[in-house]
């Protein structure tokens, strides 16, 4: 299936997550996926909680491009818990970047998924007649090379159907397709979920979601976190950034 117009662009923002070991002889390790978000006038990295495993945002790396041999800047971070549990409702990591200490070139090329239009949070109302994309990087095709220092990935682009509710607040479930047969859907956690309406005539434009938050490749399920939830949360780091 060939993507929606629109979503090669939006998955532009989706970059791989890694973090630094502190071990010389392999002194960086894949994580998962994140995605560059702006909201108000910064820009965010964004991903699930679980993925950065308790690790200070000082040890988080993240490429803005695939041509750039310099991680983004991280000046802060904020890990968000709900009502002291660490359920599906609360799975978010949000870190601030300082994207002025990019290059010219490098910060032409990278991309951030808008958060700031008002359309943001209205993926609901069509839910159960609209297609749903995640763009992220599994780990079965992401490795650190250390002989080249490089982090080796490609992005997969991965749809399907919205189900219902999932057992936690904020939270939902989607049947996805997987055509690339992936045999795990470990490293995807952290990925931006958007929907495409099913229209006749229009083109319709992507919405983001929400954040995949876990998922079982065996039965093509995931779990997402819904937008509402995210932005609630970047409201909350606005206030304190």
């Amino acid at each position: 299936m060939a993507p929606p117009p629109g979503i090669e662009q939006l998955v532009q923002c989706v970059r791989p997550i890694a973090f630094d070991t502190q071990i010389p002889s392999a002194s960086f390790s894949v994580a998962g996926t994140g995605y560059l978000a702006g909201y108000k006038s910064d820009v965010f990295l964004v991903t699930a909680r679980h993925v950065i495993r308790g690790l200070s945002y000082q040890r988080v790396i993240v490429y803005p491009t695939d041509r750039t041999s310099s991680p983004l800047r991280l000046t802060a971070g904020w890990s968000f818990h709900s009502d002291g549990n660490e359920d599906d409702s609360s799975d978010i990591f949000i870190a601030k970047t300082d994207p002025n200490a990019l290059g010219g070139g490098t910060k032409r090329r990278s991309r951030v998924l808008n958060l700031n239009s008002k359309h943001s949070s209205g993926w609901a109302t069509s839910r159960y007649g609209s297609m749903f994309f995640c763009a992220g990087y599994p780990k079965i095709d992401t490795y650190a090379d250390y002989e080249t220092q490089q982090i080796k990935y490609r992005p997969f682009l991965l749809y399907g159907n919205y189900l219902g509710t999932s057992t936690d607040d904020g939270c939902h479930k989607l049947q996805l397709k997987n055509p690339h047969r992936l045999s795990s859907f470990d490293g995807l956690s952290g990925s931006p979920v958007f929907s495409i309406p099913h229209s006749i005539g229009l083109a319709a434009q992507p919405t983001f979601a929400g954040m995949l938050i876990r998922g079982t490749a065996s039965l093509g399920l995931v779990h997402f976190l819904e937008s509402e939830m995210i932005l609630s949360a970047l409201e909350e780091v606005a206030r304190d950034a």
